[in-house]
This record gives structure tokens, C-alpha cells and sequence, in this order.
């Protein structure tokens, strides 16, 4: 199951699954350079984050809004 980040805010990241399940955690047990936005599993309470996954992911939304404001 995919997560995103959602937002990080005094400390804690809160991640929204793709079921729209939430998960709350400490941020610094994120990555190191992990940022609201990205897409990744969660393993053992521990986020890791999947730049491949978070890039299509964008994408998908940058083409619809293209179509939207298109």
C-alpha cells in the first residue's frame, strides 16, 4: 500500500493512505530529504519514500490539470 506525505507539522508527519487510512509519526523518522508530496510504503513504522512512484504520481495530477485548464 502507498502513502503520502500530507503534511508535516510541529514534529509530525502525517501520511494519508491511498484508502485514505492516516498515519501519524515522529518527521525524523522520514528520510533525509523526504518533503510533503511524496509518495512512499510504510515498513516497520518507518516511511520510505519511492521517487518513482512519487514522479508518476505528479505527473498523473499535471495532466489533469492541463486537461482542466487546457
Amino acid at each position: 500500500m502507498f502513502w503520502n506525505i500530507d503534511r508535516i507539522e510541529e514534529g509530525i508527519a502525517v501520511l494519508i493512505s491511498e484508502e485514505g487510512k492516516q498515519y501519524q509519526l515522529p518527521a525524523d523518522r522520514l528520510p533525509q530529504g523526504a518533503a510533503e508530496g511524496d509518495w512512499g510504503r510504510l515498513e516497520g513504522g518507518i516511511f520510505l519514500a519511492d521517487p518513482i512512484e512519487t514522479e508518476k504520481r505528479r505527473s498523473m495530477v499535471r495532466g489533469l490539470l492541463d486537461d482542466l485548464l487546457g
